[in-house]
């Protein structure tokens, strides 16, 4: 009796760590994976979750945070990525030090939408950060709004 309730556990056990959860793009159409892989072949922890009819997936390369958002052909739509200050324009450097101080800048990140590049920042103030999105020449640009 007690062996048949062994090999009852046993094999429920071995059945239940079979289940579908083991490959984590179980869900994700082929398409957008084969199409995120393709531009990012490099990344490592990547995160894939559906928001609406698009895929947004982050990421890390070299050690620094990514995202992208791909439609369901596979389509690369936008990408972001995490940047230094020395990496942001002079002219975003000089407006945002001037206007916020550099010691407030938090979270500088690229964003390349098509062929246009924008820049967003995180401004660390008393209750609410602000975020700002600026266009490639350095000037704020409120037709993108701030992707998180």
């Amino acid at each position: 009796m007690r062996l048949n309730l062994l090999y009852t556990v046993f094999f429920c056990a071995l059945f239940i760590s079979c289940d579908d959860d083991d490959y984590p793009y179980a869900d994700l159409p082929s398409v957008v994976l084969n199409g995120f892989r393709a531009e990012f072949s490099d990344a490592k922890d990547i995160e894939f979750k559906k928001t609406g009819e698009h895929y947004e997936v982050e990421f890390e390369i070299d050690q620094d945070d990514a995202a992208a958002m791909l439609d369901s052909t596979g389509t690369i739509l936008k990408e972001r990525r995490e940047v230094s200050w020395k990496d942001l324009p002079s002219q975003i450097q000089i407006s945002l030090d001037s206007e916020f101080g550099k010691e407030k800048i938090e979270d500088p990140e690229i964003i390349t939408v098509g062929d246009k590049v924008y820049y967003q920042v995180q401004i660390q103030q008393f209750l609410m950060d602000k975020k700002l999105v600026y266009d490639a020449n350095g000037k704020p640009d409120a037709s993108l709004e701030y992707w998180d």
